[in-house]
């Protein structure tokens, strides 16, 4: 169950899960599945507009972060990327940049994993430093997998006879398509956000996962 796996992962990491928020060094909101089945974020049903618990989700945010508290976002909403909704809620409150991690990749264990270990890192980087994460994260996890990899397979991977695997000479064409793509979705959604020149890659040669280096 998530409440296991979240305390193992928190002793894992060297932390001490409490039962009061009023004493936590660190304040770790894990964002489910209303309905509690956890769908592909790029598979198309991952609505822009939040249904009621993720509004009251980033309006409990909202109030730690007026308290003064750290908080660190692990979103599991969906597998394999961003939960749409509540990445436009946190937009709309600018609550990202407050953030001391954010994270919604792939599985829920690796999402909260790395969600906690950057949360801890994040204590001892510089303030660019740690912005020039989350704003990998965001990319990564929000742009790329919840919404531009579909797109790049539906209108440039299946059209040309490619599979999602073995990309070869496809990744030129790719490459410029992804950081086309992820500077328009820099300047709808992420212009409050300091971001300079974006670069990708694909590291294994194939559509699941991307590279993203920020300058």
């Amino acid at each position: 169950s998530i409440g296991k796996t979240v305390r193992n992962h928190i002793i894992a990491a060297g932390g001490v899960p409490l039962l009061s928020d009023s004493v936590a060094d660190m304040i770790l909101a894990v964002h489910t599945p209303a309905d509690g089945w956890t769908r592909e974020a790029g598979g198309g049903d991952n609505p822009q507009e939040a249904n009621p618990e993720t509004y009251v989700f980033v309006k409990q945010i909202q109030s730690y972060l007026r308290a003064n508290k750290k908080v660190a976002v692990a979103d599991i909403a969906f597998a394999n990327g961003s939960d749409n909704s509540l990445m436009t809620e946190m937009t709309k409150y600018k609550i990202i940049p407050k953030l001391q991690s954010y994270s919604g990749w792939n599985t829920a264990s690796n999402t909260i994993g790395y969600t906690i270990g950057q949360a801890i890192f994040a204590q001892n980087m510089t303030a660019k430093d740690k912005d020039s994460l989350l704003a990998v994260r965001l990319l990564d996890e929000w742009a790329y997998k919840a919404n531009i990899r579909s797109t790049l397979r539906s209108d440039i991977v299946l059209p040309q006879g490619y599979t999602d695997v073995q990309l070869n000479e496809l990744t030129p064409q790719l490459v410029a398509a992804t950081e086309k793509e992820m500077n328009v979705f820099k300047q709808q959604n992420l212009s409050w956000f300091p971001m300079g020149k974006i670069e990708v890659s694909f590291p294994w040669n194939r559509l699941f996962e991307v590279k993203i280096k920020v300058q």
